[in-house]
This record gives structure tokens, sequence and C-alpha cells, in this order.
């Protein structure tokens, strides 16, 4: 492996073929993060330009964790133990540092790297390194600032404090767009921050210089859609409110073809800042441009041995039915201008639902409840060698087949196998339920239910009339296509033998909450503040749990790593049956905890002010009760290693959650909590990736007008 840091940047910049996905940076990492690479990686006479290249990748596509490993790496080789280690190194690494901390939901640690970067590029006489193009880095540090400055405003309420920290922000994106060689960004923000800040007639100058810089930028870059945004936003403070629709609607379809939801999610932030400061706009139609999100559920086809005991039919294997619901279904997404699909695939209205979104060219994810094996004997063919129900099995892996090329189209809920254990079908429809939600408010708009149901039906444990019970607690719509006036009086199949049942599970299998943490740097303090370390944080880790008092229902703590699960509340009531509610709040008080300790992690050595991360999420595990070695009850499964391994990836002073958690959350305590999407992270020791989100208080709601 002799080749030099030209010939990889040279491969690294390849365009992909037409129709090729581009290449996921992770897999780049490591392919080119070897040994035999060595050199082109640290001894590279034009500076860190692999480290520089791949962190800012890991960034656009939503790895800010591994971003922030991977410059740190090079940079604490430069910075050694000096006390300020984020003033030091290579500026564009400490830069991107910044950026990822912000990307990734840390703001303290992004204005850490931030604000001696600003001081220094904006000193007189300041060189940057070689291949750096000073004013570019400068406009860049710039608008962070005022990135970081937007986002504080977002999470205080409409007032003078929110005025005051539109105005600071919209100070830094002048002062950066007066350094950058394309401005539209930065001219659009600054714009909307002067509306945020009061500044109305500044507001709308700044709209004109954005919406002429956009328009040349938008001619001389095609493909972005990033100068098509900025048109969009500043033809609303001008009040063109037609051109803003077709401004969103361009960009949206754009970023609805390359699958870019997190793009899709930075588009709204700044709406709501604007509506909340009183710009009257259309805020439904430009819903209608995004699209509609839309949840499915609806009945499988009735088993061979359905009939058995006299059963009525509910959905007979009829292929005239099938294509009626279909149709149907197809009709109510066309009304719905469904864009966004979440359902799973059983065999029946799942899969018709399936086929429909992706015939609309929609984004669609699969949402399976269990490993894939037992969910097809169960759900999909029976296990039948019947023609009728292999056509199923081929409908299933055409859907399969027409998602293969998106990474994170199917889910599981658990991949862990069945095992008798019913409570996973309703698992999976709170977290299909809580991902829909999450979804539709990024993109600011009203998620809808859509479920095939025969009223008269007896209810199935996770089924279609549970899903909807469910759906009518969150008080979204729905809206219900009556399978009995389809299906009239089709003819009763035959029925079959009943198929052997499961084996009920050895132990008890709860969906319960789970929450790791430890304190990133610990195994380099010196041994000497080891015991001033162990007066600290265990006495948070103790006060903070006693907060959550009979919520927890097991803990555990070794050295500076903290393991709790928590379960429902004892005195009843089903809002917070897996117990993620309180699991979000013992995490969120245990980093405010860590947070006002920060004059003594410094004392102690730690770099990071608020070192304590925190993973959480929410499954199936086994319950042992009691343990034999422990006395005491005590839990195990996947799913708490799944735990284990988000942990060690959070970006210190944050909480990060599962997507199942974060699901699961916004269906228990929706008015409580904020989780906002930081990207698909692989988790530790290679344990696989997964979608994380980054778990806040939720911000202030504006006063009613």
């Amino acid at each position: 492996m002799s080749a030099t840091v030209e010939d990889i940047l040279r491969e690294l910049d390849a365009r992909p073929a037409d129709g090729e996905p581009l290449p996921s940076a992770l897999d780049l990492l490591a392919r080119f993060d070897q040994p035999g690479f060595a050199a082109a990686w640290e001894a590279d006479p034009s500076g860190p330009r692999l480290y520089r290249w791949f962190v800012r990748k890991l960034i656009a596509q939503g790895y800010p964790t591994a971003a922030v490993n991977l410059a740190r790496r090079f940079l604490g080789r430069e910075a050694g133990r000096v006390e300020h280690p984020e003033a030091v190194g290579d500026p564009v690494l400490r830069y991107l540092t910044a950026l990822a901390f912000a990307r990734g939901g840390n703001p303290r640690s992004a204005a850490r790297y931030a604000t001696p970067l600003v001081e220094q590029v904006r000193a007189a006489g300041w060189e940057p390194p070689p291949g750096v193009v000073g004013r570019d880095l400068t406009a860049e540090a710039l608008a962070l600032c005022g990135r970081l400055a937007k986002d504080h405003a977002r999470q205080v309420p409409p007032g003078p404090a929110r005025a005051a920290l539109a105005g600071d922000a919209a100070g830094w994106y002048l002062s950066a767009a007066a350094f950058a060689a394309r401005s539209a960004f930065q001219l659009g923000n600054a714009a909307t921050m002067r509306y945020v800040q009061g500044d109305v007639p500044a507001a709308g100058a700044l709209a004109a210089k954005a919406l002429a810089a956009a328009t040349a930028e938008a001619a001389a870059d095609p493909d972005s859609y990033w100068p098509a945004a900025t048109a969009a936003e500043a033809s609303l403070l001008l009040g063109r409110d037609a051109d803003g629709d077709a401004h969103y609607e361009d960009v949206v379809n754009r970023m609805l073809r390359r699958r870019d939801r997190g793009a899709l999610a930075a588009l709204l932030p700044n709406l709501r800042l604007l509506s909340e400061a009183g710009l009257r706009f259309d805020a439904d139609r430009i819903a209608a441009r995004i699209g509609g999100v839309v949840v499915f559920s609806g009945h499988r086809i009735d088993p061979p041995w359905f009939a058995a005991g006299g059963r009525p039919p509910r959905f007979p294997n009829d292929p005239a039915l099938a294509a009626a619901v279909k149709a149907r279904i197809a009709a109510e997404l066309d009304r719905l201008n469904a864009r966004f699909g979440f359902g799973s695939l059983a065999c029946g209205a799942d899969i018709l639902f399936a086929e429909a979104m992706l015939d609309r060219g929609a984004d669609l994810q699969v949402v399976l409840p269990f490993a894939e094996r037992d969910f097809l004997r169960l759900s999909v063919d029976y296990d039948q060698p019947d023609p009728a129900w292999g056509a199923w099995a081929a409908r299933y892996r055409g859907v399969l087949g027409r998602l293969s090329q998106f990474r994170d189209a199917v889910y599981f809920a658990t991949s862990e196998p069945y095992l008798g254990s019913d409570q996973l079908f309703a698992y999976a429809n709170d977290v299909l339920q809580g991902m829909t939600i999450v979804r539709a408010r990024q993109l600011g708009v009203v998620p809808h239910a859509l479920v095939v149901l025969d009223r008269d039906a007896e209810p199935t444990p996770g089924g279609a009339a549970h899903f909807r019970g469910r759906w009518e607690r969150t008080g979204h719509p729905a809206t219900v296509i009556d399978l009995g006036g389809l299906r009239g009086d089709r003819p009763r199949a035959a029925a079959g033998p009943l198929p052997p049942a499961d084996p009920p599970p050895v132990l008890p299998r709860p969906i319960l909450a789970m929450l790791f943490a430890d304190v990133a740097g610990f195994s380099k303090i010196h041994e000497e503040f080891a015991p001033d370390f162990f007066r600290l944080f265990p006495r948070i880790v103790a006060d903070t749990l006693a907060a959550a008092g009979d919520r927890v229902c097991a803990r555990n703590t070794w050295g500076d790593g903290v393991f709790a699960v928590f379960g429902p509340d004892p005195a009843g009531g089903p809002a917070d049956a897996s117990g993620v509610a309180a699991a979000a709040d013992a995490a969120l008080r245990l980093v405010a905890a860590c947070e006002a300790a920060a004059a003594e992690w410094r004392r102690i050595g730690f770099a990071d002010p608020n070192p304590v991360r925190v993973g959480l999420h929410a499954g199936p595990v086994f319950e042992l009760s009691p343990d034999p070695v422990l006395g005491r009850t005590n839990y195990f499964g996947q799913h708490v290693n799944r735990t284990a391994r988000i942990e060690p990836i959070t970006l210190p002073g944050s909480v990060y959650a599962s997507e199942q958690f974060a699901a699961l959350l916004t269906v228990a305590a929706p008015d409580a909590f904020a989780c906002e999407y930081v990207g698909v992270e692989p988790l530790a020791k290679n344990y696989s990736t997964a979608p994380l989100y980054q778990l806040r208080p939720a911000p202030p709601r504006p006063a009613a007008r």
C-alpha cells in the first residue's frame, strides 16, 4: 500500500456512476484507515488532508461522533496535555470538531472549539496553514458561531432574550458573509435572524440580497439544493409566497430523491422561528409541498387455520379482494399526499400499502417486529407450500428488493427471535407510531394513520384494532378503510390444521427502558485524583436514581460506569408502561448535575467540563428473579448489550437514544422531551449501525396569539 495522499484523494473524490449511491464515509474510512496508509495520514507535508476529508464527509453523512473521534485523534497528538487543548492544532480540524459537536447536539462543546478558533482567524497577521483558504475557513467559523446563537435562540421562548440571541446570530452571519465566496446561506440566515430580532426592514433588505445571491449560486451549482432552500426562505420574507412554494417543492423533491432526511429536517427550524416571530405565510401550502407522513396498519390474510372453530372470514386470500383493498389504499394515499410512509410487511394489507407507497415514488420505512425467519412463518407465508402463500412471500421479497438500495429502509424493532412473546407485536406498533410522529415533527407536518380494519373482527395482540386504539391516544387523525364493506359475502376459506404452538418464554420478557452512562476520559486521570472522582460521580448518580424512586427496577455500577433499568409506574397507568419517560428524566438530570460540577471535573483533570455520556434504549429483556449471583432481580439479553454499545459513541455532555427509545418516548410523553435526529452511527465494538437521537428537554412553546 504505497499510495500517495493525492492518489487517495483522487479516488475519494471520484463521482459515482449514474444511478449509483454515494459510498458510505464509514466504509471508505474502514478501507483507507489501515497501517499500510499510515504515512499518508500522519506525514503529509501539506497538512492532515485525509483527516480533513474524512471528518468533513462523516459530518455530512450524519456520523458526528465518528467525526469528533477521528478529528480528536489527530488533534490530541498536537495538543498533548495543555490546559485548553481545543485551542491548539490544525484550525480546519478544530472547526470541523466544533461543527460535529453542534450537529451532534452538544453546543457547549462546540463553542469551546469555535470561540478560540474565531479569535485566531480574526487576529491580525494570521496565516492559514498550507492548502487552506483563510477566507473560507473564517467564513465557516463565523457562520458556525451564528448557528450556535440561533440554536440557543430556539431553546428560549419568544421575547427579549430570544430577540437578543437572534441579533447576535445575525451579526455572526453577516460577518461570515463578508468572507464567504458564496454568501447566499449566510445572508439568508442573517435575514431570518433580523426578523426574529424584530428588525423587519433590515430583514427585508438582507432577504433581497440573499435571493439574488441564491439565484446566481443555483445557476453555478445546479446539483446543490441549498441555494433553492435559501431562495425559498428569502421569498417568504419578501412576501412572495408563490415563489417560495415553488422553491420548496423543488428542494423537497430533490431531497426525497436522495433520501436526505437530515436535510429535510433542517428546512424547518427557521420557518418555526419566523412563524413564532409573527411572519404570516401559508404554512399549510408549504406542508403540502413537503408531503404527508402516514403510518399504516391493517389485517393480514387469514391464515389457513383461521376458520378452525367457526371464525368468520376477515381477509380471505382472494386476489380480487386484495386488488380492491390496494386500490382503496392508493386512493387514500393520493388524498393524503403521502410522501413518507411507515408500516410492517405482513401478507395482506401491509404488503399492499408498501407496494402502493413505492408505486408513487414515496419514502417508505418498513418495521419488522422480530427476526425475519419467525416473521415469515407467523405473518407472511405461514410455512405453507401452497403457491397462493408463496405468492405473498414473493411480494414480500419484491418490496424488500425495491428497498435494497437504501441502507435504513428496513428496520427491526428487535432482531431477536419471537420466542412466543406476543408483546413484540404491540412493541412494534408503538415503535412504528413513534417513528412516524418523530418524522412528522422533523418536517413540521401532522402525521396521519391509515388502517384497514374489519370493525367486527376479534382483536389480536398487536393487530390492527390494537394499533388504532393506541393511535387514538396520540390525538392525531386517522382514516379507517372498512375491510368488511370491501369483503362483502365472499366465501369462507377451507379450514386447515392448527400449527404447533410456540412454547411460552422460559423467562419473563418485558419491554423496559435501559440507561448506560460513563465518564469519558476516566482511564486517563492521574491516580492521585481517583479519590476525588469517587467522591463526586457516585454521589451524583445516587442522587439521580433516588429521584426516580421505584421506577428503577435494577441498578449496577463499576468504577465510572452505571447501568439502570426503568419500568412502569407501580401505581398503574399505560402512558409510560416501558419506563422510557422515567429513564429520559433520569438521563437529563444526570447530565445537568454533571454540568453543574464543571469546575470539579477540570480540577480532577478532565478536558471536557462535562465528560459524562449517557446512552438510552428500550426493548424486550429477559428478567431473572432472583439472579443467583446477585441475589436480586437482574436483566439481560441483546437489548441490554445494545444500550451498552450506544453509550461509548455518545458525545460527552450528551444523551443519545436509540430510535426505538425515541419512538416509545414520543408516544409516552409527547410534550416533555425532544428527540433530535443525530445520524446513523456505528455502535461500539463493531456491534452494528443504528439511527440515534439527541435527547433534550422539550423546547418552550410559544404563547398563543
